[in-house]
């Protein structure tokens, strides 16, 4: 179903980027692997990194939105050439937002994206809303 749906997006946004949102290093070293990007990998769609800067503390032990807003700024660094491409970002999750709203305003301070799109695998039920 996964592999229907996100393929579905990628043609119908005509997108020409993928971005994995990249775990902490902490994280990483103790899960082994980032799950976005494994499945990317068996779904056979190619990704670019984004290379996250700073170790954040893991968001679901920060219950505040503005101490995860705070916790996530100033997180990533976009190392691609992102003018006028159409940009798919892919997160397992989404709680609050604070993640991709941080990796849009990095975008955005890095270029001019021709359109970001968001796909998550899973989002927090009292989270509704548009960016």
């Amino acid at each position: 179903m996964v592999d229907k749906n996100l393929k579905k997006i990628i043609l119908e946004n005509d997108i020409d980027i993928i971005i994995s949102v990249p775990l902490n290093k902490k994280r990483l070293l103790s899960r082994g692997f980032n799950q976005v990007s494994f499945i990317l990998d068996i779904l056979n769609i190619e990704y670019s990194k984004i290379v996250r800067v700073k170790n954040t503390k893991h968001m679901s032990l920060l219950l505040d939105k503005n101490m995860r807003k705070h916790n996530i700024s100033k997180a990533f660094y976009i190392p691609i050439d992102i003018n006028k491409k159409n940009i798919l970002i892919i997160d397992d999750i989404i709680t609050t937002g604070s993640t991709i709203k941080e990796i849009i305003k990095e975008l955005k301070i890095s270029g001019t994206p021709k359109s970001i799109t968001i796909f998550t695998f899973s989002m927090a039920h009292s989270y509704k809303k548009s960016f």
